[in-house]
């Protein structure tokens, strides 16, 4: 018997056959409403360092208005890193973690980053990059036309997984190759599988893993270990550090819950074609507290400057990746603090500090919900990680 299940529209099919799920986008909402609180007051502390450096009323500031887009320092305002420096003042100079600069001044690589990272991996029992990974990959550009969006391809034969990177040597691109040397181990976690279970528990598992590894990968103890700092001012880096990750992670979750969201308005059509950039910057305002730079027209597009619009790219698997992210460190770190003998008590220290490295029970965790692949409904690979 053939069972032929009709859909409404595209963000249904996203929804149910990614997800396994019916009621993603309120689930989604309930998420972002647990840290809005904390990204209100990122937002509160930027639009004041931003009017006492421009000036109110400049560039279109306020107090009590949306931030410019423009002043945040990145095309589609999802990450506000830049602003670092502007945040923190002078009372923090000295403690500033300029990752790119330090990699740069000790003549680091982007073969070296690739290896750093595959070291990170191997440490927790994970296997190393395959002979093809190094033979077919792609770290810089070969030609002018080489696309630099970052990927991580599974060639389906077992020992041939590439990524594509026009890597350069910075903090962005060392944080890249971990991400996608996260998507390489999982492929070979669930190589095995039958061809249909070979993918991710959700598309936010694949996601999540490698920022997991990253989160891991920027803790104090690693970035001493490697040798691309120093030394650690405890205390006023931990907050550069916290800050630092703020700033990159609030506003990626705001942004990626716009992105489908109004995508999904438009699948359903709820916004006419003459509305969907009305629409688009109405999101914006209301979830990222962010407006346009400049009067936008009704012939305007903005929605098709990120690629992921352009190239059908659902995009839920970044804002649900962000959260899970988290948890999956968590969980990593508690693995591998139990099982160190020559820490007294179990009591978990701040992420931003738990040195996992090395842990091989934190990596055989990781294994075990990797293998699944999809093979298991996503609650059975969260509850396999996580505990819960």
């Amino acid at each position: 018997m053939i069972i032929i299940h009709c859909y409404s529209d595209a963000s249904v099919v996203w929804q149910e056959v990614d997800f396994e799920s019916n009621g993603l986008e309120d689930f989604m909402e309930t998420l972002f409403r647990e840290v809005a609180p904390l990204y209100k007051m990122l937002h509160a502390l930027i639009r004041k360092r931003l009017i006492q450096f421009y000036g109110e009323g400049t560039h279109g500031l306020s107090r009590d208005g949306p931030i410019p887009a423009h002043l945040l320092g990145n095309l589609w305002a999802q990450s506000w890193e830049s602003l670092l420096d502007l945040v923190l003042g002078k009372s923090f100079q000295g403690s500033s973690i300029n990752l790119s600069k330090s990699l740069k001044e000790r003549n680091v690589t982007v073969n070296r980053m690739i290896q750093l990272a595959e070291d990170f991996y191997v440490s927790l029992g994970l296997p190393p990059m395959p002979s093809l990974f190094w033979k077919k990959s792609i770290f810089t550009p070969i030609s002018p036309s080489t696309s630099c969006h970052g990927t991580a391809a599974n060639m389906f034969n077992h020992s041939d997984f590439r990524i594509m990177i026009c890597a350069e040597v910075s903090e962005e691109d060392f944080y890249m190759i971990h991400h996608e040397m996260g998507h390489i181990q999982y492929y070979m976690a669930y190589k095995n599988q039958p061809a249909i279970f070979q993918d991710g528990a959700s598309p936010a598992f694949q996601e999540a893993v490698g920022d997991a590894i990253m989160l891991a990968a920027l803790t104090p103890q690693h970035l001493l270990r490697i040798g691309v700092l120093d030394e650690w001012k405890w205390g006023s880096m931990d907050i550069v550090l916290l800050l630092q990750q703020a700033l990159s992670k609030l506003p990626q979750l705001a942004f990626s819950l716009i992105v489908d969201k109004w995508r999904w308005a438009v699948f359903r059509g709820e916004v006419s074609p003459q509305s969907y950039n009305d629409e688009w910057w109405d999101l914006i305002r209301h979830y990222q507290g962010i407006g346009s730079p400049l009067k936008r027209k009704m012939d305007d597009f903005d929605p098709a400057a990120k690629f992921h619009i352009l190239g059908n790219t659902p995009y839920a698997r970044y804002f649900l990746g962000g959260i899970l992210q988290m948890q999956i460190f968590e969980s990593l770190c508690n693995a591998a603090v139990s099982h160190d003998d020559s820490i007294q008590d179990t009591l978990l220290p701040p992420l931003h500090q738990c040195d996992i490295y090395g842990s091989r029970e934190a990596g055989k965790r990781l294994r075990r919900m990797m293998e699944l692949g999809s093979s298991r409904p996503w609650p059975d690979a969260m509850e396999m990680v996580t505990g819960r």
